[in-house]
This record gives C-alpha cells, sequence and structure tokens, in this order.
C-alpha cells in the first residue's frame, strides 16, 4: 500500500507531461501546415512577378523597351478649355502617376501653366501638402464637359469661309467636320435636319446644290458626317478638274511652234463687283477704267491678275491680252479705252485714224517766220518744196505748211 502512494505522484506527472507535449505538438503541426501555405503564397508572387520582367524581354525583338522611348513632352495651357485633355493626359502620364515627391510634381504642373492657368493657381502655397489641392482646383474648372460643348457648339455656328474660293470652302468642311466629330465623341446629337442646314448654308449655293442632290438620290437620311464627306468629295473633285484644266494650256503649247496663245475657259468671279458669271474684262457695273483701278488701289489687289494674296512683283499670270505688256490687267487697258493722250490740231483738214496715235516722225522747224499767212496746201510725195517749209508727214499724205 505504501509502495503504491509512492508511485503515484510519478505517475500524475508523467501523465501531465504527456498531455503538455500532445499539446505542443499539434500546435506545432498547426504552425508548419500555415507555413507551407505562406510558403506556396510567395512561390506564386514570385512566379508571377519572373513572368512581369520577362514580358518585355520576349518582346523586346520587336517592341523597343518603353525606358528608351523619350519622354512626353508636356504642353503648354494658358487656359483655354479645349486644351485641358491634351494637357492632363501628358502631365498624368509623365508626372502624376509617377512615384516621386509631390512637390517636384507641383513644380512641374506650374512650369506648365501660363496666363489665366497660372493665375488662377497663385493663390495656392508651393507646397507638398497643396499639389493635390491645386490638381482639384483646376479640374473642376477646366475638366468641363458642359463647358466644352458650349465652346463646340459656338465655334460651330460661328466658323465660315473667308471667301468662295474652293481652297476656303475646302477648309471650311474641315473645321466643321473636327468640330461635328467632337460633338459627338461627347454625346451630343449630330443627325438632325436643323443642324444639317446650319451647314449646309455656309457653302456656296453650287455645293448646296450638289449636296441636296446627294441627298435625294440616297434612300435614307444622311448623316452629319456622310453630308461634310460628300461635299469634301465635291471640292476636292472640282480642285483636280481646275488644276487640269490649268494644264492644258501649257501642254498645248509645248508642241505649237507659230506664236498662238490659247486661252481657257473657265468660270469667272469678277473682282470688281464681287459677282459671278462674267469676267472683271466684261463687267457692267463698273466700266470706267478710273473706277476699276480705285478699286484695285482701295482692295489692294494685283495690278496683273486682280488677286488679293500677292502683289506686281510677286505675279507670275500672264500679260495683258491687247497690248501682250506685263504689269496691268486686260480690263484696265488703255487700249481698250482708245488713246486719250493725243488730241488733233483745231482747224486742221487732216483726217487721222482715231485708234491709232500719232506719228512720231521728226517735224523740221522754219529758220524765219513769214508775215503774211499760211496756206495749206496737199501735195504728193514726189514735187519739190520750198526752201522755208515746215513738212509734217502721217500715214496716208503729206501736209506742207507754207
Amino acid at each position: 500500500m505504501a509502495d503504491q502512494l509512492q508511485e503515484n505522484p510519478n505517475t500524475q506527472a508523467k501523465d501531465e507531461l504527456q498531455r503538455t507535449a500532445n499539446k505542443n505538438v499539434e500546435k506545432a503541426v498547426e504552425h508548419l501546415d500555415e507555413a507551407e501555405r505562406c510558403l506556396s503564397k510567395l512561390i506564386d508572387i514570385g512566379k508571377t512577378l519572373e513572368d512581369t520582367e520577362s514580358y518585355p524581354r520576349r518582346e523586346s525583338n520587336v517592341h523597343p523597351p518603353l525606358a528608351n522611348l523619350p519622354p512626353i513632352p508636356i504642353p503648354k495651357f494658358n487656359g483655354d478649355i479645349r486644351e485641358w485633355e491634351a494637357l492632363w493626359g501628358a502631365l498624368n502620364y509623365n508626372v502624376h502617376s509617377r512615384r516621386m515627391d509631390d512637390l517636384q510634381k507641383m513644380t512641374y504642373l506650374l512650369d506648365a501653366l501660363q496666363g489665366e492657368a497660372r493665375e488662377c493657381v497663385k493663390q495656392y502655397q508651393v507646397s507638398q501638402s497643396t499639389y493635390p489641392i491645386v490638381i482639384q482646383h483646376l479640374k473642376e474648372k477646366y475638366d468641363n464637359k458642359q463647358a466644352l460643348i458650349r465652346d463646340l457648339l459656338h465655334r460651330l455656328r460661328t466658323t465660315e469661309a473667308k471667301t468662295e474660293r474652293l481652297e476656303d470652302q475646302e477648309k471650311l468642311c474641315e473645321t466643321l467636320h473636327s468640330i461635328v466629330v467632337q460633338l459627338q465623341r461627347k454625346g451630343e446629337l449630330i443627325d438632325t435636319l436643323l443642324l444639317q442646314q446650319l451647314l449646309l448654308e455656309k457653302f456656296t449655293k453650287e455645293i448646296q446644290r450638289h449636296a441636296r442632290q446627294k441627298r435625294r438620290q440616297r434612300a435614307e437620311e444622311a448623316r452629319t458626317c456622310e453630308l461634310l464627306k460628300d461635299i469634301k468629295g465635291y471640292i476636292k473633285e472640282e480642285l483636280e478638274l481646275r488644276d487640269r484644266e490649268q494644264e492644258k494650256p501649257t501642254l498645248r503649247m509645248e508642241h505649237i511652234s507659230q506664236p498662238e496663245r490659247t486661252f481657257k475657259t473657265t468660270r469667272y468671279t469678277c473682282f470688281y463687283c464681287n459677282k459671278g458669271g462674267h469676267s472683271p474684262n466684261d463687267c457692267e457695273v463698273i466700266r470706267t477704267q478710273q473706277e476699276r483701278v480705285q478699286i484695285i488701289k482701295t482692295r489692294n489687289l494685283c495690278y496683273n491678275c486682280g488677286s488679293s494674296s500677292h502683289q506686281l512683283p510677286c505675279c507670275k499670270a500672264g500679260p495683258c491680252r491687247n497690248c501682250n505688256k506685263h504689269g496691268h490687267h486686260t480690263s484696265i487697258c488703255r487700249y481698250q479705252y482708245g488713246p486719250t493722250e493725243y488730241k488733233p490740231r483745231k482747224g486742221g483738214n487732216t483726217t487721222r485714224d482715231k485708234t491709232k496715235a500719232p506719228s512720231k516722225l521728226p517735224i523740221p522747224i522754219p529758220r524765219e517766220k513769214k508775215p503774211s499767212s499760211s496756206k495749206i496746201n496737199t501735195v504728193t510725195s514726189d514735187k519739190t518744196q520750198p526752201e522755208d517749209t515746215v513738212v509734217l508727214h502721217t500715214r496716208r499724205e503729206l501736209v506742207i505748211l507754207d
């Protein structure tokens, strides 16, 4: 009995130690399982990073690494709402999304701002903490979709062609197309008859007639972009046709040896009255030479061709069709209006051709004037002449002043 009592304390201690050891083993197994799971995750992350790093190397044979490309320049921004998207796109790529100090980002931002945009951020202190505030302020002011739409609509209403020349009509068409496309991307409805009518009225009557004819030929209603595309195609065809017509006289002159002048027939716009259907030479509104010359001076036109794009020293047009001289337009040539400087003698009975200038032959001057009255005799050229006579030669007869 005494022996059993002595063994019981040892037995209890062993059991307690066994239970403690079992608990520790279970916890160790749990920790090992957790460690295996973490290790598995780390291995997966490592593989992902390796794939990401190796992807540019696999594609380097086709595309150069992005690090070798030059940085996108940050454009200057002066407060024009149409240029905000370009500024923010470049700034976000080069600066805002990069890992750098906000003070550096603020420096890049201030360097890109000018004019009104620079003034609106002067109220903020240049520091690291104010950079997010300044960005938010600029976005609220310039990243405004409705304000941009209003600006596009205003440009659409006010855009006009400088003249009715085909080149100016083509520029007008390109400008209107760019505005319409931007409105469409902003979610505005552009395929309306009201908008199409507004666009058509900006072009010449001939272009409007062609566009309406094209629209009638379609089975369905034409879209606004298709309408502008038809107009641009028509203008391009007219320009090509005009260029071919201008080349024809040059090609013909190369093969003709005779001194023959060839003129092409084209549709004129008179630069005196600004009306079509007749050339400046046939203008019935401005008819006199003095009025035409005054208009050329007032409008600062070229004296040789009537163009407003250059002056006489730079003109490459041909000479006058009346006198074949360069320096004045056919419509103001003095031969078209007849001689104005020559005036016949009063009391003379000689006849002169009204369309020709007076003779330039020298007139001998008598040595002495006789007090007797002058007698005018008409003789033929084979008669002998007195000593003191004045001989006048004309084209048809010989006149002697006695």
